[in-house]
């Protein structure tokens, strides 16, 4: 099968968004948990105006720009700030994996907007997701609820953070689609994201910086595969086959845990994996589902 020019740029914003969690959590490290997200959006966002420019906010909805750049910024913030709090590298990577419930969670979300029933495979995509991340949750355990909980409560905030990350772009997802008007204005939430977080980073933050080679480097590539990976997708969407991309979308899970393992030097159970899988399952599901609709 030819695969065309779109397609392929919309397969590197995936290889892109899949080393997101491991450069991160290294920025992180060596900026600390304020400064190092603050820092990344704001490469980001100067890669994303080099690329596309500043949009014409004018020509944009208004409706849109209000409660996408909300939904929009509050969820990177939250998941970013999950990340950088997490205790080590492997929480790092458990948090991440809250964040790929989404998938199951827009199909839940548009079944409701649009007035469908619920269908079989919806269930059995939130069963799946559901189980999975319970997995990765359990430890070494597999589904254990009382590692479960002893897991959560070790670091609560970051899990927090993520799941209510998680929510947010589902409803991201579902609503903005219907007022954007196809529109999306990646450089001006990518500002805006850059200016919360080093207005909180430079009011309340405490923690030592080591700006090294590493963490630069880091910082360079985190910028680069949010900016980059943003736009990449556009063109994919735009130019691509939007199918095979969206599908391939829903397996970033383990790509992204893979890329992030190996970048932290982290190794990972076999139980770990079986639940990364089973959440990558469950958004293939759920995917099924919106298929039959």
């Amino acid at each position: 099968m030819q695969i065309s020019h779109g397609t392929l740029i919309g397969i590197c914003a995936i290889l892109l968004w899949s080393t997101l969690i491991g450069l991160m959590r290294i920025v992180s490290d060596g900026l600390g948990p304020l400064l190092g997200p603050a820092s990344i959006y704001a490469v980001a966002f100067v890669i994303t105006l080099i690329c596309t420019g500043f949009p014409r906010l004018s020509s944009f909805p208004r409706s849109y720009l209000i409660l996408g750049s909300i939904l929009f910024v509050a969820y990177e913030i939250l998941l970013s700030l999950s990340i950088s709090f997490a205790e080590n590298s492997r929480q790092a990577i458990e948090v991440a994996i809250l964040n790929y419930l989404w998938p199951a969670l827009v199909v839940i979300f548009s079944t409701f907007l649009n007035h469908q029933k619920i269908r079989i495979w919806i269930i059995i995509g939130i069963c799946c997701s559901m189980y999975g991340i319970c997995t990765v949750l359990g430890g070494e355990y597999d589904f254990n609820l009382d590692e479960i909980l002893k897991n959560l409560s070790s670091n609560p905030l970051s899990y927090i953070f993520a799941t209510v990350a998680t929510f947010l772009w589902a409803i991201y997802c579902s609503v903005t689609a219907k007022i954007s008007k196809g529109q999306t204005s990646i450089t001006f939430f990518l500002l805006l994201i850059a200016i919360v977080l080093w207005s909180y980073g430079l009011t309340f933050n405490t923690y030592a910086v080591n700006f090294d080679l590493k963490t630069a480097l880091a910082l360079l590539c985190a910028g680069a595969a949010i900016g980059l990976g943003y736009a990449a997708w556009n063109k994919g969407m735009a130019c691509g086959n939007v199918r095979v991309l969206a599908v391939l979308s829903y397996f970033i899970p383990i790509l992204s845990t893979l890329v992030s393992s190996l970048m932290l030097n982290t190794p990972l159970s076999f139980t770990f994996w079986k639940g990364v899988l089973f959440v990558c399952l469950g958004s293939v599901f759920c995917l099924k589902s919106l298929k039959k609709s």
